[in-house]
């Protein structure tokens, strides 16, 4: 029974980040932590739910409390639970990776085009192409406007934990040129190509982890 609960806890704690598996208990009767409940998912086969009944008698056994039963998706994510089967309700903490300004663009061009990248022609014109527009990296507003719509996020889903950061793709093209962000480029770094809106240029290759 103990190497079942072991298992089971193992692999609720793997899916959740490094930060959380470190403060993740299952049951603690000495120091008074109340078992983490089940979460079962609604419509869950007979089996399945057969083994949660299972799993509770075993932690009941071993722990000396019995975890609630959950068979149903909470209004309110609990801070710590064992979720058994695939839930719906998890997939906002997962990570999502992808390119955080496809739509900026769109939202910001009229209203704050100091947000975009210079080019060498001196324009700020979202070159190649507006899903593809590169960010002038360098002004604060626009991490300032990033926060703001994390903010935004998480009114609308509490339980979301990972916001990206990374930009549009165009790995060689659209990237600003104003001074504040070349001065960012490392002088000794590998030259890659650089095309702009003026000429086929290098710059050092930029190393920022995203």
């Amino acid at each position: 029974m103990k190497n079942r609960i072991t298992a089971a806890a193992l692999l609720v704690v793997a899916a959740l980040p490094a930060r959380l598996r470190a403060d993740f208990v299952l049951v603690d009767k000495e120091a008074g932590i109340q078992p983490a409940p089940l979460v079962l998912f609604p419509k869950a086969p007979p089996l399945t739910r057969v083994a949660a009944v299972d799993l509770a008698d075993s932690i009941e056994k071993i722990g000396g409390s019995r975890p609630d039963l959950i068979e149903t998706t909470p209004q309110q994510l609990p801070s710590r639970a064992i979720w058994i089967g695939y839930q719906p309700a998890l997939d906002s903490l997962d990570v999502h990776p992808g390119h955080a300004f496809k739509d900026w663009w769109d939202r910001f061009r009229k209203t704050h085009p100091e947000y975009f990248a210079l080019q060498p022609a001196g324009t700020r014109s979202g070159y190649p192409s507006p899903k593809h527009a590169k960010l002038c990296v360098s002004n604060p507003d626009v991490w300032k406007q990033w926060l703001a719509d994390v903010e935004a996020h998480i009114r609308h889903n509490s339980n979301l934990t990972v916001f990206s950061t990374a930009p549009n793709d165009g790995y060689g093209s659209g990237h600003c040129v104003c001074e504040k962000c070349k001065v960012w480029d490392h002088p000794k770094a590998d030259l890659r190509p650089f095309v702009g809106l003026a000429r086929p240029r290098e710059r050092p290759r930029c190393q920022i982890a995203t």
